[in-house]
């Protein structure tokens, strides 16, 4: 008998709690709801109270409250995005930074400088390319990787500028390469990462030339927005193959003898080039 009656009073409450949200709507229909008020129109919202007052079928948009569209929305994204929010990343990118720096400076002194030889440059004449079809490793190819996917995705613009400085992209500037992508692709500023973007699908385009691939810009910047860790594992895998080493974690570098043979001699005729000069 208690448990009918409980049931009663719940069902009589539920229609009187509908009742008095009936009432509300029918109190404020034709006005526009302002997240906890109704008025109406859209600017009236504020109330001098600013953008906290502004919400429900309303949004803040350049310092006023104004109906909410595809328009108005997709703006405010981006302008936050852009001029807005950055900022609020800032510890966080500077923290990430001082970290990747750290790490950058023992994995170039422990794998960079242990890999004896470079990719040969492609002279501007180059015309014997190899299609995308013929090459070693897949865009995926790095999750069948332990070492090069943890690289590729917890260090990525390390490993950029391992595979730029050692691809002949931008030779003997490890750091250069690696805070450019950093800076660029790691920031939460918008125009700085779309301007990065194109720079690093370019430094991909041409390692892609030295690779003896037909380079192709699109390609290359849409891999960078898209899949960039997973393009940099494949770069990686690349790179290691044509030079002869394998890399494991943590920085375990095997050098085949053949390219211990090209390093040595690499470093030979870079020392009678020095000679040489001095001598002159």
């Amino acid at each position: 008998m208690k448990e009918v009656y409980t049931q009663q009073a719940a069902m009589h409450l539920n229609a009187v709690l509908l009742a008095a949200v009936g009432v509300a709507v029918a109190a404020h229909e034709g006005q526009i709801d302002c997240g906890g008020h109704f008025v109406d129109s859209c600017s009236a919202c504020p109330q001098g109270q600013g953008r906290l007052w502004c919400n429900g079928d309303c949004i803040w948009h350049r310092d006023e409250c104004v109906d909410e569209n595809i328009c108005t929305w997709l703006f405010k994204i981006l302008y936050d995005g852009i001029w807005g929010n950055w900022w609020k990343a800032t510890p966080c990118s500077l923290l990430s930074g001082i970290i990747f720096a750290v790490y950058g400076v023992i994995y170039k002194n422990k794998v960079v400088n242990w890999i004896p030889d470079h990719l040969p440059e492609k002279d501007a004449d180059w015309e014997d390319w190899r299609e995308d079809w013929e090459r070693e490793f897949g865009i995926f190819s790095v999750l069948g990787n332990p070492s090069q996917c943890l690289w590729a995705f917890c260090c990525a613009p390390v490993v950029a500028a391992k595979n730029y400085d050692k691809g002949s992209v931008t030779p003997r500037n490890f750091w250069w390469a690696c805070g450019m992508i950093f800076c660029g692709l790691g920031s939460a500023f918008y125009p700085l990462f779309c301007f990065m973007s194109c720079i690093r699908a370019s430094w991909a385009a041409k390692l892609d030339r030295n690779l003896g691939y037909r380079p192709n810009f699109l390609k290359s910047w849409l891999l960078t927005l898209f899949c960039f860790p997973c393009d940099v594992g494949r770069e990686s895998l690349e790179v290691d193959h044509r030079l002869g080493v394998k890399i494991y974690c943590p920085f375990i570098v095997e050098v085949s003898v053949l390219a211990e043979v090209k390093g040595l001699t690499e470093k030979t005729e870079r020392a009678c080039h020095r000679m040489c000069t001095s001598v002159n």
